[in-house]
């Protein structure tokens, strides 16, 4: 747990210690007088030593802690204000994906005969879940082609189909904003996206072309994909948005 921190963090220690270190060698290596206050101390050894008044260590630490003071007001500033700013409509999405995700299988636990724990359940409880009904008969009304006041009945495959549309189209979303989203979140988000479940959705909007009278075809994959979400949900909790709940905690 504490490399996983150190490494996540380490450009910003690294940084850090360039600026503290350049600071001292500034003051070890200048030519200046040492402070009265300073006379008969520990620092007095501190400060005069070898290395006191020598110009090349002086010169080079000038030029380091002018570099760092520089990326600071350049650079770190802006970019934090710029998080800062981007970091409402990037949880918007985030959250939206994440709860289109565990829509899908809500939806599958509300519709099948075969009830499981939503909060702890295993691929063979998504799988004893998913062969219980026919998503044939199972249909919900959408709205029909853009611009067209009509609905239209659609079977329960092009529903999971929807919501994984609409996870993707976040995701999408999300890395519009490029550089500015954490590097560990763009990670799972294309795990999320490149998931098997992604392969096999075409399948679920056309789910009457392929005669399937239940939905254990696509357990595996949709337990995958949930399981990537649940990571996604973790991580986005730890490292981003403390405050985030997962959708199945607020049951």
């Amino acid at each position: 747990m504490f490399s996983k921190v150190v490494m996540r963090n380490l450009s910003l220690y690294l940084f850090a210690a360039a600026l503290i270190t350049s600071f001292l060698l500034i003051l070890v290596a200048s030519t200046d007088p040492l402070l009265a206050f300073f006379t008969g101390t520990v620092l007095e050894k501190v400060f005069v030593n070898s290395i006191s008044g020598n110009g090349i260590v002086f010169n080079v630490s000038i030029g380091v802690f002018v570099s760092c003071i520089f990326y600071i007001i350049v650079v770190f500033i802006p970019e934090r204000q710029k998080r800062s700013d981007l970091a409402p409509e990037l949880d918007r999405h985030v959250v939206q994906t994440i709860g289109r995700i565990y829509a899908i299988v809500h939806d599958i636990n509300q519709v099948s005969n075969e009830k499981f724990d939503i909060n702890c359940f295993t691929k063979s409880d998504l799988k004893k879940a998913c062969k219980s009904f026919n998503p044939n008969s199972v249909t919900h009304k959408f709205q029909g082609a853009k611009g067209t006041p009509n609905f239209v009945e659609r079977d329960f495959g092009f529903r999971c189909a929807n919501h994984w549309a609409f996870a993707m189209k976040d995701i999408d979303e999300t890395m519009r904003y490029l550089p500015y989203v954490d590097t560990g979140l763009v990670k799972i988000l294309n795990q999320v996206r490149n998931s098997s479940f992604s392969l096999l959705v075409p399948q679920l909007e056309n789910l009457g072309h392929w005669g399937n009278t239940d939905m254990e075809s696509w357990s595996d994959s949709i337990y995958e994909a949930y399981q990537v979400s649940l990571t996604l949900s973790q991580y986005y909790a730890k490292y981003i948005n403390k405050r985030f709940v997962h959708p199945s905690k607020k049951i």
